[in-house]
């Protein structure tokens, strides 16, 4: 499938950001199809659209068809809060929605390390709750968050709570769109950052809406796993969209 790169403002303070966004130009516009956006590890330590997580997840929902689409260089610096960041992806997805407005049928918000932290803080808007969400948290950070957001790390964890957590409140409103939609964790048991028990503590009060899944073997950075992640991420995707 073809793609194209773009430059977009961010929503957080109108830095350029480039976005590479892969789509089939031929596709029939009356069949609609998910979009997927990939958000990447934290820049200062390497993370970039090239790493390979982010390469075999783009790979895997491209080929399915998926309008996929994931940032790349920015002329701002990177942060150490993760607000700016936020606001670039806030930026792509306004860019799908704009572009692709009779072709989204579903919007699944991916990330990987810190993408998974910034991915899990991203909502739809109250007044365009039309595209469902779901959330793709790969090694969530969940040990180190304090140190990839400093002063707003209190900000992601409450975030990613809501997100993974179903109160009375919620199950009662039709309307909540957060924790009507699907949400997987995946993480490996080798986690240099996050420990198991970390993780398994952490998703014990997680809502039906969550599926956690722990792969052996795999640490933080998924060398040599990358086809046991993709898979897992099919097995996933297949139950949601069937």
């Amino acid at each position: 499938m073809p793609s194209e790169t773009i430059f977009l403002e961010s929503c957080h303070d109108k830095t350029s950001i480039e976005t590479r966004v892969t789509f089939n130009n031929n596709h029939d516009s009356t069949f609609p199809v998910p979009g997927v956006i990939l958000a990447h590890p934290y820049g200062p330590l390497g993370g970039n659209m090239r790493n390979n997580v982010i390469i075999a997840l783009h790979n895997y929902f491209s080929s399915k068809g998926f309008i996929t689409a994931w940032c790349g260089h920015s002329k701002g610096r990177t942060s150490w809060t993760g607000m700016p960041e936020r606001g670039d992806y806030e930026a792509v997805i306004q860019h799908l929605k704009t572009s692709f407005p009779q072709k989204l049928s579903h919007l699944i918000i991916g990330g990987y390390s810190f993408g998974s932290m910034i991915a899990a803080s991203l909502r739809p808007q109250e007044n365009d709750l039309s595209i469902p969400y779901s959330y793709l948290l790969i090694s969530y950070p969940l040990n180190v968050r304090w140190a990839l957001s400093t002063v707003r790390s209190s900000f992601f964890s409450s975030q990613v709570n809501q997100l993974l957590r179903t109160t009375e409140n919620d199950s009662n409103n039709d309307n909540n769109n957060t924790n009507n939609n699907k949400v997987l964790v995946l993480y490996g048991d080798h986690d240099q950052f996050t420990g198991v028990r970390s993780y398994q503590n952490w998703l014990k009060y997680a809502g039906q809406h969550v599926e956690s899944v722990i792969i052996p073997g795999a640490d933080h950075f998924w060398f040599e796993y990358e086809n046991t992640l993709v898979t897992k991420v099919h097995d996933w995707v297949t139950r949601t969209f069937q």
